[in-house]
């Protein structure tokens, strides 16, 4: 839904948008749209990014250092 009053660019650029019709809305001077068919579930679903997984695994990493960084030392005292 575009509530009026409607902004031109945005009204044509999603009427120009594929997968969405005009919708009737409540009030005349809103300008509506609905997606017209279900989206196929393999174009949500992308290619494997290694480089993410690759970023994720070494964010792991940092967080066990950061936390093994944080944990205060124990001093022992010797006796003399």
């Amino acid at each position: 839904m575009l509530p009026s009053p409607a902004d031109g660019n945005v009204a044509s650029a999603l009427d120009a948008t594929g997968g969405l019709v005009q919708a009737s809305a409540e009030d005349r001077s809103t300008r509506a749209w609905k997606v017209a068919r279900q989206p196929d579930p393999t174009a949500v679903d992308g290619p494997r990014s290694w480089l993410r997984i690759g970023l994720l695994v070494l964010q792991a990493v940092a967080i066990v250092v950061v936390a093994v960084l944080c944990v205060p030392t124990s001093e022992r005292r010797r006796r003399r």
